[in-house]
């Protein structure tokens, strides 16, 4: 299970991928980063899913 990413400063999401303020993302790493999420969210139903 994935633990929530620790918040900064106010309510700031932090990415869990690259670790960097969602709110700091170029257009570029938004893709990158929610590719690798999805991937690793399919990964998880795939093996729970047996």
């Amino acid at each position: 299970m994935m633990t929530e990413p620790p918040k900064s400063e106010g309510s700031e999401e932090i990415c869990p991928i690259c670790n960097k303020p969602k709110s700091r993302h170029t257009p570029e790493e938004i893709l990158t980063c929610s590719k690798k999420i999805r991937e690793f969210q399919d990964a998880k139903e795939g093996e729970s899913g047996n």
